[in-house]
Formats: C-alpha cells, sequence, structure tokens
C-alpha cells in the first residue's frame, strides 16, 4: 500500500483489480494491467507538483444545535429549496469550497460546481437580511441555506476569487478549440495549395475538361477552372451509367499517379473530407468575435486579481497572487499566438 508523505491532491478515476477483472474466456490476450509495470519516478518532484495546498481553516464558530422549529428560514422558499437541493446534491461542504478558492485550486471542484456556486451567490439584500438577523438573534441558528450563503460571503473577496478560478477552468479549453479551427484551417489550406496529389488530381480533371470541351469557345482551351464544378463532376455521367467522371478520374489517377495503391504506403491525396468540410464552415469574423471576447475576459480577471491583491492580507495573499499571475502571463502568450495564427490564415 502507497502511503504518500504530503496529503495530495486525489485522482477520480474508476479503480480495476485484477482479481476482479473478469477476462473473456475465449480470449487468448492477458489484460494490459497484468503485464504492465508501475515505474520508479521522483517522488519528491510529483508530490511538489500534486500535494494540496495547505490551507489553515478559520476557527469554526460555535456549533448551535437547534431543532427543526428552531432554524431561521430568511430566503424566499424557492430560493432555499433550490440551494437546498443544489448543496445536497453536489454534496457540497463549505471547508472544501473555501479551502479551493483560497487554495486557487481547480481540481477540487468542478467546473459545473464552481459556476453553480458562483450563479447561487447571495445577492446584497439576501445577505443584509441574513446579517441583520444574526446581529439580533445569535442564539436562533440559520437554516442550511442562509448558512451557506453567510459562510460564502466570509471568505475573503470570494466573489472576485470565484470568478477567477472559474475563467482558468475556461480559458484554455475555449482558446483550444479557437487553435484546432484555426490550425486545421492552415493544414486544408495548405495541402490544397501545395499538396502533390492535389496538383495532380486537378491536372486531371483540367486534361478532361479541356479535352470534353474541345469543340467550345467559351469553355475550351482553359488554363484552370472554377472550384465549383468539383461537386457536380460525380453527376456528370458515361456510357455505362454506373460510371461516373468521379470513378474514371480516381481509375486514372491510381494508374498514373498512385504507384502505392493496395500497399500499406498508400496515402490518400487529398485532406480529410472532414477537414474540409470544418474548414469549409470556420468565419473568421467570428473567430475575431471569440477571441475578442476572450481578451475582454482576461482583462476582467486581471482586474479582478488586482483588486484581491489590493484586499488581501498576508495570511491570505497567496497561494492566490503568483497563481493567477503565472497563469496570466501564460495566457496572455497563448492568446497572442491565436491572434497571429487568425492573420496567417486570412492572408491565405
Amino acid at each position: 500500500m502507497v502511503t504518500p508523505r504530503s496529503n495530495m491532491k486525489s485522482l477520480f478515476w474508476k479503480r480495476v483489480q485484477i482479481d476482479s477483472f473478469k477476462k473473456p474466456q475465449s480470449s487468448k490476450v492477458k489484460p494490459l494491467w497484468e503485464v504492465i509495470d508501475e515505474p520508479d519516478f521522483n517522488i519528491e518532484e510529483f508530490e511538489d507538483l500534486f500535494s494540496k495546498v495547505m490551507i489553515e481553516p478559520k476557527k469554526a464558530a460555535p456549533v448551535r444545535l437547534a431543532t427543526k422549529k428552531q432554524v431561521a428560514k430568511i430566503l424566499e422558499p424557492k430560493r432555499s429549496q433550490n440551494l437546498g437541493i443544489l448543496i445536497s446534491s453536489k454534496h457540497l461542504d463549505i471547508a472544501v469550497v473555501e479551502s479551493a478558492i483560497l487554495g486557487c485550486d481547480n481540481s477540487v471542484l468542478t467546473l459545473d460546481d464552481l459556476l453553480a456556486i458562483y450563479d447561487s451567490r447571495a445577492d446584497k439584500d439576501e445577505l443584509t437580511k441574513i446579517k441583520k438577523h444574526l446581529d439580533k438573534n445569535y442564539d436562533l441558528a440559520l437554516d442550511r441555506p442562509e448558512q451557506f450563503l453567510y459562510d460564502l460571503s466570509q471568505i475573503a473577496s470570494f466573489e472576485r476569487r470565484l470568478k477567477c478560478l472559474i475563467f482558468q477552468s475556461t480559458f484554455m479549453e475555449a482558446l483550444t478549440g479557437v487553435e484546432h479551427k484555426l490550425n486545421n484551417v492552415k493544414a486544408t489550406s495548405k495541402m490544397f495549395l501545395s499538396g502533390v496529389g492535389v496538383h495532380q488530381i486537378i491536372s486531371l480533371l483540367l486534361a478532361f475538361g479541356n479535352y470534353m470541351n474541345g469543340g467550345s469557345r467559351t469553355r475550351g482551351q482553359a488554363d484552370g477552372f472554377a472550384l465549383d464544378i468539383l461537386p457536380k463532376i460525380k453527376d456528370i455521367k458515361s456510357k455505362v451509367n454506373a460510371v461516373s467522371l468521379l470513378h474514371y478520374l480516381v481509375k486514372e489517377f491510381i494508374h498514373d499517379f498512385d504507384k502505392d495503391c493496395g500497399t500499406e504506403k498508400a496515402k490518400f491525396p487529398l485532406p480529410e473530407p472532414a477537414d474540409i468540410a470544418k474548414s469549409a464552415e470556420i468565419n473568421f469574423d467570428d473567430v475575431h468575435k471569440e477571441l475578442k471576447k476572450l481578451h475582454k475576459d482576461m482583462t476582467d480577471c486581471e482586474k479582478d486579481m488586482n483588486v484581491v491583491i489590493a484586499e488581501s492580507t498576508e495570511t491570505n495573499l497567496e497561494p492566490f497572487q503568483t497563481c493567477v499571475k503565472a497563469f496570466l502571463n501564460q495566457a496572455n502568450q497563448t492568446f497572442q499566438e491565436q491572434q497571429e495564427n487568425l492573420t496567417e490564415c486570412r492572408k491565405m
């Protein structure tokens, strides 16, 4: 049994145990788990990277035992019910939430959890009523939803810290989505512009077309053609009805150029159809809007960070300051790369 020297972050996987693993009787292949060994690794470095950031918990307020009739219900009934369901269904523990927010740790709570907490935060009026009750009726305990909202409000710069944490969880995924779109456009365009197979296919079709249009003054002797003809060549039938111009083009390409046809070395000469379809759907103006919104969100995150730093004390400044500054530096760099990526794509 492995016993870490530090309190480590959890990896929430579904465990497989060989003793309980049922291998199909007909299978002669051993399961992967029976043939691999765990390699040695740098434990000190691993613990340094993936141990939990220990936040000294606040001293718990005195527990006030109360019967069901003795709790104070301040929120609107529907609001209280929905908040109670959220707390129960997501098993939200205020100590865990506080540790994640102050520790700037987005591995403890899921993005859905963070968003749900942010969307359910107390408004000014609710907090005023809760605090007014505590000032006048301290001995009458708050109901669970009210207590949860109050405890959240006691976390230093709660709302701004949580916004920064949410942005960290969403930024890279959003920017990676933009990167994949643009890289696909670039790769597909480059293959069309410089791919040998593409040139060979286009040259064959040009030869076929010029031959078919040999007697036409307006269509014959072409040096090129508009690409909108490409989807139509499958509809140009030969005398053998089952064979179209597309079939013949493929046959001649294989005969003239694809010497590796039928072997493991054979390569598809065109970009993948799915990549072509995705590239055709790209609207550069929409991508520009996506990047513009990400830049605004990044600027807002920086503003929130600066406010949190100004409001923080020595005890709760770190690791927030180091974590968010490092993230924003990396985010700004990757953002600039995708802006340049978009400019390159527009020029192609």
